[in-house]
């Protein structure tokens, strides 16, 4: 597994405990130090917390799920440009 991280671009956490969050990016980062790290967060005030102490990206399902909901509504009223 340490090899595959020492190589490793990116890495995706999607576990609930903190604790282990924060040790997974430590070793992370020891084995790579150019590793991209997302971080599955169940809520916002988690995303900020993590964002700040390991300086890693952050998925937050509401967030993405409601921009996603944007997007597709965007397109349903943007101009198609045949009229």
């Amino acid at each position: 597994l340490q090899a595959h991280i020492a190589r490793a671009g990116a890495l995706v956490i999607t576990l609930p405990d903190s604790v282990l969050i924060h040790q997974l990016v430590d070793v992370a980062r020891q084995l790579n130090v150019g590793i991209r790290i997302l971080v599955y967060c169940a809520n916002e005030d988690e995303a900020a917390l993590l964002e700040k102490e390991l300086e890693v990206d952050v998925f937050v399902l509401e967030r993405e799920l409601a921009k996603g909901m944007a997007r597709q509504v965007i397109q349903w009223i943007k101009p198609s440009g045949n009229e």
